[in-house]
């Protein structure tokens, strides 16, 4: 069918591309097409330099961060202790380039599979593993988040400490009870000992109540709420010393996953950076995830090597870094 332009020439329409055909008005604002602004989704072709975009690409979320930990679990059990790497970047923003530069390294991965010895499996899992070291890494934050709840309790027991304490030497200094008694609880240091202050010091007023009940401004209601958070306080304590456990497994668990995945990039990098070594665009495909410090890990060689080759293979006098 033959449409006519703003000249009056007959053209055909541009297959793929709505024709502004006398539509309600409503209708043209949903079906016309700025031809200014159409792009057709694409992947940089194998060999290509890829386009500068100031958009960063969207990486379709196809694995939920927990389901990716849970599915990493038996390869990061099964790495020796030798083998653990130490975690000295920043991980939330490594994960997100690692991320983010997933639509760029994937389309490098069928080139890279046919470098003699390389594992394409760091292709394959470095999403994976990206999830993995995400989820992990929040483990390990919360893990190791202050106890706010703890600390209330604390300034809550210290003042109620401090308020019966006061009456207690009151009441010794009256005679009324045992001033060497009193002397035990006196202003001890640290979240066992308040709960025992506050322990402590109920059980000795109460076991005096009768002689002290009418003389005295401490109410049973106080002892009934000095008991209760000192075992409150007992209970945090021992909560606390299990979260230190809990933190340091997760610590350790961050540390597998970060192993697995720096492990992947590296050999993902390094294997784009073989390819693409005459364009010296590596850093545009797969960014160092030590950007921003000054540096990188190691130093670049002078001359690539085919990952997962002898070094001692390669030429050191080829024209080409392709050259076998």
């Amino acid at each position: 069918m033959l449409v006519l332009d703003a000249t009056g020439h007959a053209r055909r329409p541009i297959r793929g591309r709505a024709t502004n055909l006398a539509l309600h008005p409503s209708e043209k604002s949903t079906m016309a097409i700025d031809d200014t602004n159409q792009t057709e989704p694409s992947i940089p072709a194998v060999g290509a330099v890829p386009p500068a975009s100031n958009t960063p690409p969207t990486v379709p979320q196809f694995l939920p961060y927990r389901e990716a930990y849970e599915r990493a679990l038996p390869a990061t059990a099964a790495l020796s202790e030798d083998e653990l790497l130490h975690v000295n970047i920043d991980l939330p923003r490594a994960v997100a380039t690692a991320i983010a530069a997933l639509p760029r390294i994937m389309a490098y991965r069928d080139e890279a599979a046919k470098l003699n010895g390389f594992d394409t499996s760091h292709f394959d899992e470095l999403q994976l593993h990206a999830f993995a070291v995400g989820h992990a890494h929040v483990k390990f934050l919360v893990a190791s988040a202050p106890p706010e709840a703890l600390a209330t309790l604390n300034e809550s027991a210290l003042e109620l400490r401090d308020t019966i304490y006061h009456d207690a030497v009151a009441l010794a200094h009256r005679g009324l009870i045992r001033g060497e008694r009193v002397a035990e609880f006196k202003a001890n240091v640290g979240y066992q000992n308040l709960a025992f202050d506050l322990l402590g010091l109920s059980d000795l007023l109460r076991q005096n109540w009768e002689q002290i009940a009418s003389r005295s401004a401490v109410q049973l209601g106080e002892l009934d709420q000095a008991e209760l958070i000192g075992q409150q306080l007992m209970d945090a304590v021992g909560t606390r010393e299990q979260a230190a456990a809990l933190m340091a497994r997760a610590q350790a668990q961050r540390q597998r996953n970060f192993t697995l995945f720096s492990r992947s990039y590296d050999q993902v990098r390094r294997a784009i950076g073989f390819l693409r070594w005459n364009h010296e665009d590596v850093d545009q495909i797969c960014p160092s995830l030590f950007a921003g410090r000054g540096g990188s890990r190691r130093k670049e060689p002078p001359a690539p090597t085919p990952p997962g080759a002898d070094p001692s293979a390669t030429s050191s006098d080829s024209a080409s870094p392709l050259a076998s």
